[in-house]
């Protein structure tokens, strides 16, 4: 039977044996490092003819120099903080006193199972690349702590970054970005950081949107393709959550931070000018993120075009609340009425060419139903803005098709409308601009019947001979 008890006796003792010796080995250290000793003198060791080990030491090792001797107890001093494991001490040590013996510190530190004080050792005589080997064997926090200590230590040698912060960029990517952000863009160009950090990272880990998100805010940087890949890479993290392919109304896994995320990036969008909006526009344009699509839209100038992308969802709620929200003097109402009225012309000219079928053709009839709804759109909008400035009086004239009356529409005419616009303060220039186009439709819609009538009676005759 182990006795166990003996045996951690046994350790305790060794290890009290042990630091009475290095505080023995300390007080002889200090004595002979004194300024006052001269490094020329020679010691000479008692012997004891009762010592047991004596007669082991040869003859030329009985006298030593105040030099030599120093350099021996500074190696064995290492060798009872390394037994020890005071790592603290050691590395204190070692940056202080340099003159032990390389090579006997580096063989018995190798033997040991714990690297952690070779890889002190290393870095304390200034071998920084073997130090963090160790440290990246190692692993760990603490050796996640020393490896950003030393690389932030190292005067900007990059090869130490890009080599040996790889297996941290999983643990700690904050820590190694920070310290990739110290670099100007000559010594660490961004380029080769987002081909480095391309290579480690990983869904959970959106390494190269860290740090361009970080990288352009601290250097205020206005580097189109910066801001570019950024626009791409925050784009590339939505997807992830959920596929373009989805519809708008669809739900991901993580609706909150799918929030997060897209507010985040509706935020750069609206803040920088310095990403090619054409660019990003093209890479969700058939995707279900309205708002950056309407946000990227407004960008370009294309206001016309954003409320077609809100019409082309079945979005008409949402398209007159942009309007409104827009400044009046872009009389956006203005242009979604002529919108709904370019839509209520192209579906009532599809319908005469389905007019020679079946009225109960379920093509006709989804026009039809098309058609009706954009003149009521059209006429709603009519009604709900006829005195404000957002919608122009003379735009609506002219974008009336010529084949209403004045007293056509749908529940809402267009003398109706024009009753209101006219009561309401109106300038004579405008009265008159107004009436002239009223006239100009009236006009244009009497010769329009007229020729439909006379289209429906020819009556032909033997009494003239066509010339051709």
């Amino acid at each position: 039977m182990i006795d166990t008890k003996k045996k951690v006796v046994t350790k305790d003792c060794v290890k009290a044996a042990k630091e009475s010796l290095l505080q023995i080995l300390f007080n002889c250290y200090r004595k002979y490092s004194s300024p006052s000793v001269n490094k020329d003198e020679e010691i000479r060791f008692n012997i004891s003819s009762f010592s047991e080990t004596s007669k082991f030491i040869k003859d030329e090792y009985r006298a030593i120099n105040v030099e030599d001797l120093q350099s021996l107890l500074q190696t064995v001093i290492i060798f009872i903080y390394s037994d020890l494991n005071l790592i603290v001490e050691l590395e204190s040590f070692i940056k202080q006193n340099k003159t032990f013996h390389k090579e006997e510190v580096e063989a018995y530190l190798s033997t040991k199972e714990n690297k952690e004080p070779l890889a002190v050792f290393y870095e304390g005589i200034g071998e920084i690349e073997e130090s963090l080997k160790i440290w990246k064997e190692i692993k760990g926090d603490k050796a996640i702590q020393k490896t950003i200590q030393i690389v932030n230590n190292s005067n900007d040698n990059k090869n130490y970054l890009l080599t040996y912060c790889k297996w941290i960029l999983k643990e700690k990517p904050d820590k190694v970005i920070a310290i990739i952000l110290k670099y100007d863009k000559v010594t660490l160009h961004p380029d080769e950081v987002v081909e480095f950090l391309r290579e480690n990272e990983s869904e959970d880990h959106p390494l190269v949107l860290k740090y361009l998100k970080a990288f352009i805010e601290k250097k205020n940087d206005d580097s189109k393709t910066l801001h570019n890949t950024l626009a791409f890479e925050y784009i590339n993290q939505i997807y992830q959550m959920k596929s373009p392919k989805k519809a708008y109304i669809d739900k991901c896994d993580n609706e909150a931070k799918l929030k997060h995320d897209r507010e985040v990036f509706q935020d750069f969008l609206k803040r920088s000018d310095f990403y090619e909006v054409n660019m990003v526009l093209n890479k969700i344009r058939n995707s279900w993120m309205m708002e950056e699509i309407i946000i990227l839209l407004i960008k370009a100038n294309k206001y016309t075009e954003a409320l077609e992308t809100f019409l082309d969802k079945g979005m008409e709620k949402e398209a007159e609340a942009f309007c409104t929200k827009m400044e009046p003097e872009r009389q956006l109402i203005t242009t979604l009425f002529e919108i709904y009225i370019t839509r209520f012309k192209k579906y009532d000219e599809n319908m005469d060419e389905l007019i020679s079928q079946s009225s109960l053709s379920k093509v006709y009839a989804d026009t039809r139903i098309q058609r009706d709804k954009n003149e009521k759109l059209a006429m709603s909008l009519l009604k709900k803005y006829a005195c404000d400035p957002a919608l122009n009086s003379e735009r609506v004239l002219k974008s009336f098709p010529e084949s209403w009356g004045s007293t056509e529409g749908n529940n809402y005419t267009l003398m109706t409308y024009l009753s209101t616009v006219l009561d309401h303060k109106l300038s004579l220039q405008e009265n008159s601009s107004i009436g002239k186009g009223l006239s100009s439709m009236e006009y244009r819609n009497m010769k329009y019947k007229l020729a439909g009538k006379r289209k429906a009676y020819v009556k032909i005759t033997s009494d003239q001979i066509c010339s051709f």
